[in-house]
């Protein structure tokens, strides 16, 4: 058998930092509205899911194009791994 708290047991269903107003919660302070909107609709997430497409699409764009092609000539002239493509393979 469990015991209940006195919260629990008048069901009233108090958290933390939140009063009970009548049928709904409501957040004593703003913070902690502010922490609640976040929660509710996943921000953290969406910023992350966006930051992510933009970079992928912002360094797909330069594989495709001259200034991408450029841009890459001194990394693969000067490679160690490259030089030894070239002394193993002759390519």
């Amino acid at each position: 058998m469990t015991e209940t708290t006195s919260g629990e047991a008048s069901g009233d269903g108090v958290r933390g930092s939140q009063a009970n107003t009548g049928n709904k919660l409501q957040p004593k302070s703003v913070l902690t509205k502010i922490a609640a909107f976040v929660a509710d609709r996943n921000i953290p997430f969406l910023v992350c899911s966006i930051g992510m497409i933009v970079m992928l699409l912002w360094a797909g764009k330069f594989k495709m194009t001259a200034a991408g092609a450029e841009g890459i000539i001194p990394l693969v002239s000067n490679s160690p791994l490259r030089s030894l493509d070239h002394i193993f393979w002759g390519i």
